[in-house]
């Protein structure tokens, strides 16, 4: 993704590199030998590398590189934690852990963009409509650990946008016409977050 978008920047064109979260992605319980094939082709975890470039492009590119929050990033600053990633996470990431969390604080729930879509790192399976309002006013300091799975994913904001999986046809049209107003209209709804071998996926 580096790549293509280094060559659309040297070529004069105007790109942007948005990542859908998740930037922690290191598997604790797995090795080489195990690897359960849903997640795909063994990697190396490397999280702290992936971070540390995120800061380094975003110091190279300002304004043309973003991240948004993932459910692993908010595990980290008070989202449920997720042994299987954090753990390894702090125990790798130890001496930068701080700066990295600070960085997960200010990374947004969604991306709009000018053309209508809208970018997010869940599904948008909304049981009830968020405002762009609604959306700019959740805070990352509250303790979600709190909150069971459901209780976050049918209530809050956050844990809508960072849990929810397979939406439906009708969950992302609600939750594109809950986004649109009188100047921007919403059409195209792109989220990760659901392992897909395909590549990508339609819902029906």
């Amino acid at each position: 993704m580096e790549e293509i978008f280094r060559r659309l920047y040297e070529r004069g064109e105007n790109p942007y590199l948005l990542f859908l979260g998740d930037l922690i992605h290191g598997q604790y319980n797995y090795t080489k030998t195990n690897w359960p094939q849903w997640i795909g082709p063994y990697y190396p975890d490397e999280s702290p590398k992936i971070v540390e470039r995120l800061l380094e492009l975003e110091s190279e590119f300002p304004s043309r590189i973003c991240c948004l929050l993932g459910n692993h990033e908010h595990s980290q600053i008070g989202g449920i934690w997720l042994e299987k990633f954090s753990d390894r996470f702090e125990f790798d990431a130890a001496d930068r852990l701080e700066t990295f969390k600070t960085v997960f604080h200010r990374l947004p729930l969604v991306a709009l963009t000018p053309c209508g879509i809208v970018f997010s790192h869940a599904c948008p399976s909304l049981k009830k409509c968020f405002s762009i309002d609604n959306l700019a006013s959740v805070s990352y300091e509250k303790d979600y650990n709190t909150l069971s799975l459901n209780e976050i994913i049918d209530n809050e904001p956050l844990g809508v946008l960072t849990w929810s999986r397979l939406a439906t046809y009708d969950d992302a049209n609600r939750f594109l016409t809950s986004l649109s107003d009188g100047k921007n209209k919403y059409s195209i709804s792109i989220c990760g977050h659901d392992a897909v071998e395909e590549g990508y996926d339609k819902p029906e």
